[in-house]
């Protein structure tokens, strides 16, 4: 339509280096109130309206309070990466120490001790962590081996469910795959 052809022209004439503040203009207001007073932040004054705007707030150093209270919420890591027909997934959960690496394929697979290397992995890079109050001072480590994709999904979908019912508070599940999430 003319309209929306119009819109183009403006936004193309307008989106140019040398025009300030033209990029938020699509951005949603959670990301900027986010971007700009973080998660934990104190009113200045009352609300007008029953409204707090972003001017009215201060943002707070996360050093100085908490957001939320400790151990309200868990968190789960989910890995997945494959290359061909061959696949690695990992569920870790600090909550319960454990982690578990699920090997897809096809041929024989012979990894020895690959359970003590994990451990031994963590024992060198746990001490790099900045906060260690929420690092677990020893993981329990298991590998498993499949030669179907669907048999090992199961099992990664068994440790996935066995974390979140290991407790009552909320969890939230990290990924880092290496396809869509909403696909999965």
């Amino acid at each position: 339509s003319t309209e929306q052809k119009l819109m183009e022209e403006i936004n193309e004439k307008l989106c140019c280096s040398r025009v300030e503040g033209i990029y938020e203009s699509q951005t949603p207001l959670m990301f900027r109130a986010v971007t700009q007073i973080g998660c934990l932040c104190r009113p200045l004054a009352p609300p007008i309206g029953g409204v707090y705007s972003l001017e009215m707030l201060r943002m707070l150093p996360l050093s100085s309070g908490s957001y939320l209270f400790n151990d309200s919420i868990r968190a789960v890591f989910l890995y997945k990466f494959a290359q061909d027909t061959r696949q690695v997934w990992a569920v870790i959960d600090p909550a319960t120490s454990t982690g578990s690496f699920f090997i897809v394929q096809r041929g024989d697979v012979t990894m020895p001790n690959m359970d003590r290397i994990y451990i031994q992995a963590y024992e060198e890079e746990k001490d790099q962590f900045i906060s260690k109050d929420e690092i677990p001072v020893t993981v329990r480590f298991t590998t498993r081996h499949f030669r179907v994709v669907a048999e090992a999904e199961k099992e990664v979908n068994k440790a996935i469910r066995m974390s979140r019912e290991a407790t009552a508070k909320s969890t939230v599940l990290c990924m880092l795959v290496d396809e869509d999430p909403k696909q999965m």
